[in-house]
């Protein structure tokens, strides 16, 4: 969440920014053999932007990104046939979060924290060599349990961790085919891990870059109208790069 301020030690601090990103995508299904039926593999630019509101000890924060992009698809069919092609892709993310800063006035902070979001991907797998395409919408709301750390190196230079547990609660997919069909996946905890870093460049200016890693796996839903959706999990490496205004 880069809770990190570029505010002088001990001073209070709100914040918006906006920024770029990349994410280096990988998603694979597992059928219940535990073969790999197909992966897909791409780097999506995007935007971010972030509000931080920071009343007293208590930190405040939403932040949202959205990347898109296409991704190659390497996999098989429904029959199981060898299959290659591309994936249109858009990710949406959204996050509020409230958090609580120890140690606001010394070189080293703790900042546990909570957060709810929601997060939407559509996936459309293009048709390619006589194979059709299909599109998937999938969308959860997810909780999430985080700690930061933070350290001031110095008057214009902090850096920092942001670990975090994740929760997909609600995770379902809609299968865009006739007749339109929504499926329960089965949600399992996901954990990211970020290293935030941050440049005060004025009073009033800063500069965060933050990587990341992010990793998300789903069960596999139950049959419904003759489809199914099998097991998966995603692979996510990411930065972004934001510019904040303090105020």
């Amino acid at each position: 969440m880069i809770w990190l301020s570029g505010a002088a030690q001990g001073e209070e601090f709100n914040a918006v920014g906006v920024g770029l990103s990349l994410l280096s995508f990988h998603y694979a299904e597992f059928p219940d053999d535990k073969r790999l039926r197909n992966k897909e593999t791409g780097v999506l630019p995007g935007v971010n932007a972030v509000l931080k509101l920071s009343p007293g000890s208590w930190r405040i924060g939403l932040s949202g990104s959205a990347h898109g992009g296409e991704v190659d698809y390497d996999g098989a069919t429904s029959a199981f046939q060898p299959h290659q092609t591309q994936t249109d892709t858009l990710i949406l993310n959204g996050m509020a979060s409230v958090g609580y800063e120890f140690g606001a006035e010394a070189s080293f902070t703790l900042t546990p924290y909570g957060g709810i979001g929601y997060r939407f991907w559509r996936r459309d797998i293009l048709p390619n060599n006589g194979v059709g395409g299909l599109r998937e919408h999938y969308r959860w709301i997810y909780a999430a349990a985080g700690l930061e750390l933070g350290w001031r190196a110095s008057e214009r230079f902090c850096v920092g961790a942001d670990l975090r547990l994740i929760r997909p609660v609600q995770a379902k997919v809609d299968v865009r085919i006739s007749p339109e069909t929504t499926l329960e996946l089965g949600s399992r905890t996901g954990y990211r891990i970020g290293l935030p870093m941050l440049w005060s460049l004025s009073q009033r200016f800063d500069f965060a870059l933050e990587p990341y890693y992010e990793r998300q796996e789903f069960g596999a839903s139950a049959p419904k109208n003759g489809i199914l959706e099998p097991s998966s999990d995603s692979d996510i490496f990411g930065v972004h790069a934001t510019a904040r205004w303090m105020f």
